[in-house]
């Protein structure tokens, strides 16, 4: 007697969980890079640069059917767009990285401020791999928005994991003897 195939709705949660397993392993590996470099940041060296350009962008997204029942409710989110120059060893280069971690944020006080620190024009320090001079940020070092990344990615892993144990040690979806 040949086994029963397994019901569809089981193979499609074991799809979604082994997909968010994946997905959280690839957030985790992406923010552990960044975290890499927000230390390793630390320790760049600076040169003088000017602001050319900051302004903060606005993306609205929405969600919902948008039917004439449900509008949909919108989402805001903001994040500073800075473009400055600066000279290493007589190359001229451009950056646009304030952090290592670029987080756009529904609270646009920080796109605002950030755009008001640095505003076009300012002189500001620069600092820049030097083992690759055209990698740079204005603020080294570790941000809040750095631990971000990673942490949901974490969180990601072990509840998939978690419910991937619990469903393979309770048998669910496996045929009930007769």
């Amino acid at each position: 007697m040949t086994p029963a195939p397994t019901p569809l709705p089981v193979v499609m949660i074991y799809v979604f969980l082994v997909g968010a397993l994946g997905l959280g392993t690839l957030m985790l590996a992406t923010g552990a890079g960044e975290l890499v470099e927000a230390l390793r940041s630390q320790g760049w060296p600076f040169v003088a640069g000017t602001i050319q350009a900051s302004e903060a962008q606005y993306n609205v997204s929405q969600s919902g059917a948008g039917g004439p029942r449900d509008r949909g409710a919108s989402n805001e989110t903001s994040v500073a767009a800075v473009t400055y120059s600066y000279v290493v060893q007589g190359r001229a280069y451009s950056g646009n990285r304030i952090r290592v971690a670029r987080v756009a944020s529904g609270d646009s006080s920080y796109a605002r401020t950030d755009v008001e620190t640095y505003g076009a024009g300012r002189s500001v320090r620069v600092y820049y791999d030097p083992a690759h001079p055209e990698r740079s940020l204005l603020e080294p070092g570790m941000h809040p928005s750095n631990s971000l990344l990673p942490f949901l990615g974490l969180v990601f892993i072990l509840v998939s994991a978690g419910f991937l144990y619990i469903i393979r040690r309770s048998g669910f979806g496996k045929p009930v003897a007769a």
